[in-house]
């Protein structure tokens, strides 16, 4: 019995934060969302899901903490524009070809190929102003 005794008893250090249950971490995020924010119940859900997925608790400093990234980062716009997206993409893909030995020439002309709505992939990556949009084209080619 002794033993089974011991194993109850946690060792090593304290268990960490314990976070809000679901329906009180949402509420949170929602009340903190900006009031002009459409869909402020969506972004809640998503938010605490994000630290639901990654096994965070929902303190109050972790909710904070997720909610000023998003501000800085996407405005709270789900597909944000990001600024030179098609020079950042051909640098990548310039990148990772030359570490595998492709040839320059060879990347243009793939690019070069027409695509399904009869733009070339090169025209198209010019274009690109979301991840998504460079998601989607990537799915294409």
């Amino acid at each position: 019995m002794l033993v089974v005794t011991g194993c109850a008893v946690p060792t090593g250090p304290p268990a960490g934060p314990v976070g809000m249950a679901p329906a009180e971490a949402r509420a949170s995020v929602e009340r903190l969302l900006p009031s002009t924010l459409k869909d402020r119940a969506g972004w809640a859900a998503d938010i605490h899901m994000a630290l639901v997925t990654l096994a965070l608790p929902a303190t109050a400093e972790n909710l904070c903490a997720v909610m000023a990234v998003t501000e800085q980062e996407s405005g709270y716009r789900a597909d944000p524009e990001v600024p030179n997206l098609p020079k950042i993409a051909r640098d990548e893909i310039d990148r990772r070809a030359d570490a595998i030995g492709i040839p320059s020439l060879a990347v243009r002309a793939a690019l070069a190929l027409r695509s399904g709505d009869g733009r070339s992939y090169a025209e198209r990556l010019d274009a690109v102003r979301t991840e998504r949009e460079l998601s989607e084209l990537y799915e294409d080619f």
